[in-house]
């Protein structure tokens, strides 16, 4: 499989095949504009990450961001997402 190549109506083994790329991170701020946009009734946001991510510049939600053991530091992630009550490592 090539990136980008589309595959209609593929069989469990063709995606078996597909090789996905990664590295670099990830967007998140559409994420956090839809919650903010379309998603009511909402006390926090709770987001599962290594820290490889693009965060917004501002987010009113009350947000947690818990971080893998082997992604970004807590002080690397607070710097870029500032608007978070709270930024933690989860060792176990």
């Amino acid at each position: 499989m090539y990136p980008g190549e589309k595959l209609n109506n593929p069989s469990l083994s063709d995606l078996y095949k597909i090789k996905p790329l990664g590295g670099g991170g990830t967007n998140f701020r559409h994420a956090y504009k839809h919650i903010k946009e379309e998603v009511s009734d909402i006390d926090v946001v709770v987001h599962l990450t290594d820290g490889y991510d693009t965060f917004p510049e501002k987010f009113d939600i009350p947000t947690i961001i818990c971080l893998q053991r082997s992604g970004k530091t807590v002080e690397e992630v607070k710097k870029q997402a500032k608007f978070a009550q709270r930024v933690i490592k989860i060792e176990d």
